[in-house]
């Protein structure tokens, strides 16, 4: 159990393989360097599956395509660069939410604390406390929903609905990056590309553009004919596609969807933050209306 417990994180790890296979380490030299103890006789993508290394099915099966193709450790660094970005991004969003999240919390606890229970004042701060939190597990099971449902598409919901699609397009063109420059087959890469879609309204609409694919149209045609992707990206590929620049267009489409997308969520956090600073300082002027409203009351006579 204990040859299992590692102080690097998995996108250290991944940078570990990476450079010990890059340095010219045996595989398995290579392998025991980033803690996987799985026979690597197989492959060393096989014994990351064995040994249990943490990424998902679909990442492990983009790892296999670009071993067979030579470029694993290229690929390597891809995914850990595109997970540090993940986890930074939800570290900043949750960090800036962490504050003014607080501050309303605090005032409805105030507000249920001070308020006599039965007055309207406590009946409308516990009825908008309880509304607010069945509307954020509503919303989180929605989105499990989406992963699951095609009925379900992110992408037309509102204020939501362009973060949601370039959530889901920015993990296509990411590993559609790594397999064209591995070399796999257009088609091919397609096809594990759209895995790692995370909602299935937009892995549906990537399914359709795959039959075009196979009848012989272009990328990018075959992309814009069922909106699989944003106007932008289809612009950079269709572009890139006649000069045989695909893998530079990918990777520059993918840049472009994750500095929008890092973008729009600064906005909608922002816009949260305000809100929340807002709804506190409402309901404690509430509370204070209330109170000195009510001790005005006893201490005046009538």
């Amino acid at each position: 159990m204990l040859s299992r417990l590692s102080l690097l994180s998995l996108p250290e790890r991944l940078e570990e393989l990476a450079s010990a296979l890059d340095a010219g380490l045996r595989a398995e030299t290579a392998a025991h360097a980033a803690g996987i103890d799985a026979p690597v006789g197989d492959g060393l993508v096989e014994a990351m599956r064995r040994s249990g290394f943490g990424l998902a099915a679909h990442e492990l099966e983009l790892l296999a395509a670009c071993e067979r193709a030579g470029r694993l450790p290229a690929a390597l660094r891809r995914m850990a660069a595109s997970q540090v970005r993940r986890r930074d991004r939800a570290r900043r969003l949750l960090g800036r939410l962490a504050y003014p999240t607080l501050i309303l919390g605090l005032g409805v606890v105030l507000a249920l604390a001070v308020v006599p229970a039965g007055r309207a004042t406590g009946i409308v701060t516990l009825t908008l406390a309880l509304g607010l939190l069945l509307a954020i597990v509503g919303a989180v099971w929605r989105v499990r929903a989406a992963r699951r449902d095609p009925a379900i598409d992110p992408a037309r919901w509102p204020l939501v609905g362009a973060i949601a699609r370039d959530a889901a397009e920015s993990p296509y063109l990411a590993a559609m990056h790594a397999l064209h420059g591995s070399g796999v087959p257009l088609d091919e890469a397609h096809r594990l590309a759209t895995k790692a879609v995370p909602y299935a309204a937009a892995r549906a609409r990537l399914i359709v553009a795959a039959e075009a694919l196979r009848r012989g149209l272009p990328l990018a045609e075959s992309l814009a004919s069922c909106a699989s992707l944003s106007p932008e990206s289809v612009e950079l590929l269709a572009r890139a596609e006649p000069l045989g620049a695909l893998e530079d267009a990918f990777a520059r489409a993918a840049s472009r969807r994750d500095d929008t997308l890092d973008r729009r969520l600064d906005r909608s956090v922002r816009m949260l933050g305000g809100i929340a600073f807002a709804a506190a300082a409402i309901l404690v002027l509430v509370i204070a209306l209330d109170f000195y409203g009510g001790l005005f009351a006893r201490v005046v006579p009538r």
